[in-house]
């Protein structure tokens, strides 16, 4: 997505940093690994959804570390009765196209006991409901702390880890799985190191994202013949207007760091392919100036399926299996509450 900034969740996230919390000392006094906050959310449809306030209301936004900036639908804004006013030149990337984005003012947004006032998100598109309103993106993610998903006990917990660049933040096992990960600035992208078929990938976590997909052209790069796709054309959208066609393939090794799955199943497909703007002088549309598009997600299937601790300081993926299929090509929805049924 477009780069944007917003504020106003600075500073709620602010007040989180100063809210006291557990400690833990792992193996040295110096270490301290302090919970600066923990949230409960829902998982439907392979989505991690925050309960929010906005003037009163209740609405539910989804926790995506694949979006730079927070952002609420404009079918969500409506519904909620939330003034909608057009600004020239703002526009979102996803999957399935651009979208121009207008501002919403929101006089009170409340997120746990955490109360702002005059709130400005983004807009986008004409889709959305009260039950999935939004996207909370990295811009308010990133100031809160380092991010630990509990899809089990249904609970988002954020940290601040001081003095343990060398210590295990992974408090809840002796024994955890790590990948690496860079996060070159606040607000970038989580990237993951992954070894597909032999080969390193680059993937952006991506928990906004039901399931993990990889573009045309790394399955190319990674030469996974024909006869290993699937012959169903399946279609799969996001916040642009055009639905993209989605393939599952069979990948012989995919590796996350300490873990390894083999003949793995993965969803692939032009995700960005829309993503193109008109040049002066030019015919033909090219790719977005200053935006990079990812060319493989590792989505929420991936952190369903795990206990995931995001330690940026230390550029490691802390992770531990929970149980059942590591990658779900097609989404089997869980129902509110409702914990993945082990996997053989």
């Amino acid at each position: 997505m477009a780069r944007l900034i917003c504020a106003a969740l600075g500073v709620c996230a602010s007040v989180f940093l100063s809210a006291p919390g557990a400690a833990y000392a792992q193996n040295a006094k110096a270490c301290r690994f302090i919970k600066v906050t923990e949230l409960p959310f829902k998982f439907e449809d392979n989505k991690a959804l925050v309960e929010i306030r906005l003037n009163g209301q209740t609405a539910w936004f989804a926790i995506d570390t694949g979006a730079d900036d927070s952002s609420m639908f404009g079918g969500a804004a409506r519904a909620l009765g939330l003034r909608e006013t057009s600004e020239d030149g703002v526009r979102f990337y996803g999957v399935g196209g651009a979208q121009d984005a207008k501002a919403v003012i929101i006089s009170e947004f409340g997120l746990g006991a955490v109360k702002v006032k005059n709130v400005k998100l983004y807009s986008i598109g004409s889709r959305g409901s009260a039950g999935f309103a939004g996207l909370l993106g990295l811009d308010f993610l990133d100031r809160v702390g380092d991010m630990e998903f509990d899809i089990a006990a249904h609970t988002l917990r954020f940290w601040k880890p001081e003095n343990c660049r060398d210590r295990s933040l992974a408090y809840w096992t002796k024994s955890p799985m790590t990948a690496d990960i860079t996060h070159a600035e606040a607000g970038s992208s989580y990237i993951v190191k992954l070894v597909i078929n032999g080969r390193p990938v680059d993937a952006e976590l991506d928990s906004g994202s039901d399931t993990t997909v990889v573009t045309p052209e790394i399955a190319r790069t990674l030469a996974v013949s024909k006869d290993k796709f699937d012959a169903e054309v399946r279609k799969t959208s996001g916040i642009g207007e055009h639905l993209v066609e989605a393939r599952v393939a069979m990948f012989d090794s995919v590796q996350v760091g300490d873990e390894q799955i083999k003949n793995a199943r993965l969803q692939v497909a032009d995700l960005f392919a829309a993503d193109k703007e008109m040049r002066t002088g030019s015919i033909l549309p090219g790719e977005v100036d200053g935006v990079d598009m990812p060319k493989m997600l590792l989505g929420a299937d991936f952190l369903r399926s795990h206990r995931v601790l995001i330690a940026t300081e230390q550029g490691l993926l802390y992770f531990t299996y929970n149980g059942g299929p590591v990658f779900q090509p097609v989404v089997d929805p869980v129902k509110p509450h409702e914990t993945p049924a082990p996997h053989p």
